[in-house]
């Protein structure tokens, strides 16, 4: 792990990995190095905008929540990140006819991970949308 902690290296990874490194820890039962999780957390406090997001991405974007749960830690504008990426009419719209069964399978986990990821709950309505799929 030294490696991608010299100098700034873990900052030239993409920012959907950043919660692969504490997921990584935990997995082997482990406890995440406060150093490394200093690191990565300045990273992606800094590198996340006044509406939540993260690179102007919304994998970047889940990937900082799922980080900070993962850490036990409040994720920094949850509020906000849910207001841009899960407005109800988009949501709506989404979950409206087919077009959500035409997803590829692994993508539908993303929706309850995001809420689970924020602390918040999941639409009853969307995760009966899920379960059909």
């Amino acid at each position: 792990m030294d490696r991608f902690f010299a100098g700034d290296a873990f900052s030239k990874l993409p920012w959907y990995t950043t919660s692969f490194f504490p997921l990584f820890y935990a997995a082997l039962g482990k406890p995440f190095a406060p150093r490394y999780d200093e690191a990565l957390r300045g990273l992606l406090i800094h590198g996340q905008a006044d509406d939540g997001y993260v690179g102007d991405h919304v994998a970047a974007t889940f990937h900082m929540a799922h980080y900070f749960r993962l850490m036990g830690q409040p994720t920094p504008k949850a509020s906000q990140m849910v207001a841009r990426v899960l407005p109800t009419k988009v949501m709506d719209r989404f979950f409206a006819g087919d077009a959500f069964s035409k997803l590829p399978w692994y993508t539908t986990s993303f929706f309850p991970l995001f809420y689970a990821a924020l602390g918040k709950p999941f639409a009853p309505r969307y995760d009966e949308a899920l379960r059909v799929c």
